[in-house]
């Protein structure tokens, strides 16, 4: 089917033919992306398709920009080609990363919303449109923009109709996951390299990132957390310039990121001896996760899993830290790193695991206490991608 393009929004940018760009996958992969989207909505009447999350928008366009804290949206109706439009300083991004020959451009102080409903119309003047009322990038005023301008079609929410897609990864996916778990590794070594005493979190900090981007990694969706001493127990805590002392305990969780996916690793480390109650509860965080991880195959229902994981820690007489086991891996931009808000491993939890999933699977005796790595189920188990040993780590 050809698509006839709206000639809406300020202008049209049409691609640069000078430009060679840099597609992540192959066209032919991007085809499949967008066919099974478009079966997706088809099964469900859907005539029209508002992708506004980057990672949505990055799986079926390719497009990427730091710059989505302004409008961007791709319109993807049941058949055809999808429309992007994004605010015109981001337009050569679409040449660089985007199989699309095209995109509609605004400009400060355009109505992008009207634009949006012009695309949409121009692709089917009536019928039921889904929107992605889930995103943080259509809040509620957003939200009920683009309904007004739509008051001529019906709409719905996509119920996570893409990020279901996401879930089982391609070949292609899992190799791009494959160099990003290398390269947490990486930064895990630098680290430890780096952790001494009289060195500061700063300095750890440092050496990850400068191990990570000399070799091709790029900006994570998360910082780097890295805590010791008494800052071990904050959640979600960042590098500062606390010194590090012979004694200390620091926690450090890394996430490689190549072509947007990420894998994620989480080691503590010692500086120096450690106390032996320590080197215990990190011992007993690596075989509680053994045996989670020895019943990971396709078939196997999440809930089940989860259910087992917690007994197994009761059995060893801890307290039950209700925290998720894990959660889904790939493509991340800032605020968020993983797919867990579509897929974790919870009580309740209604799914299976499938063949080509990936996941950053997590062992929490406490806050301040955790072993993390990231895996793939493969056609008979798992297989773990980071690979840095899974122990307490002596930094001299």
């Amino acid at each position: 089917m050809t698509t006839q393009h709206a000639p809406v929004a300020d202008e049209v940018h049409h691609r640069d033919p000078a430009r060679p760009g840099r597609l992540a996958f192959s066209p032919d992969e991007y085809a499949r992306r967008l066919a099974a989207t478009q079966e997706a909505m088809r099964a469900r009447d859907l005539d029209v398709l508002l992708v506004h999350a980057p990672e949505n928008i990055y799986y079926l366009a390719g497009y990427e920009t730091s710059g989505y804290f302004e409008y961007q949206t791709l319109v993807v109706p049941a058949a055809g080609t999808p429309e992007l439009l994004v605010r015109n300083v981001e337009r050569l991004n679409v040449d660089e990363y985007s199989w699309l020959d095209r995109a509609h451009v605004w400009k400060d102080g355009t109505d992008y919303l009207a634009a949006t409903a012009a695309v949409v119309r121009h692709m089917s003047p009536q019928g039921t449109v889904a929107l992605e009322r889930h995103s943080w990038f259509v809040p509620a005023d957003t939200g009920a923009a683009l309904e007004e301008h739509l008051s001529g079609h019906r709409v719905v929410g996509s119920d996570r109709l893409v990020e279901r897609l996401r879930l089982v990864k391609s070949p292609a996916e899992i190799g791009y996951v494959r160099l990003a778990a290398q390269l947490a590794d990486l930064a895990a070594t630098a680290a430890l390299e780096a952790a001494r005493e009289g060195a500061t979190e700063n300095d750890v900090a440092a050496a990850a990132h400068a191990a990570q981007i000399a070799a091709g990694g790029e900006y994570p969706a998360l910082p780097h957390y890295i805590s010791s001493g008494d800052r071990l127990e904050l959640g979600h805590a960042h590098w500062t310039d606390t010194p590090l002392h012979r004694g200390s305990l620091v926690k450090m969780e890394y996430l490689g990121v190549r072509r947007r996916y990420h894998a994620g690793l989480t080691r503590m480390v010692s500086i120096g001896t450690p106390e032996p109650a320590v080197a215990a509860d990190v011992e007993l965080c690596v075989r509680l996760q053994d045996e989670t991880f020895a019943s990971l195959r396709p078939g196997v229902p999440v809930d089940r899993v989860t259910r087992e994981a917690r007994q197994r820690l009761a059995d060893a007489g801890r307290p039950a830290y209700r925290m998720r086991l894990g959660y889904s891996m790939g493509i991340g931009f800032p605020p968020i790193a993983g797919e867990g808000q579509t897929a974790d491993f919870r009580e309740g939890a209604p799914w299976v695991l499938a063949a080509g999933m990936v996941f950053h699977m997590l062992s929490v005796l406490r806050v301040g206490l955790v072993v993390s790595d990231t895996i793939l189920i493969t056609d008979d188990g798992y297989e773990r991608l980071t690979a840095t040993p899974r122990r307490l780590l002596i930094a001299e």
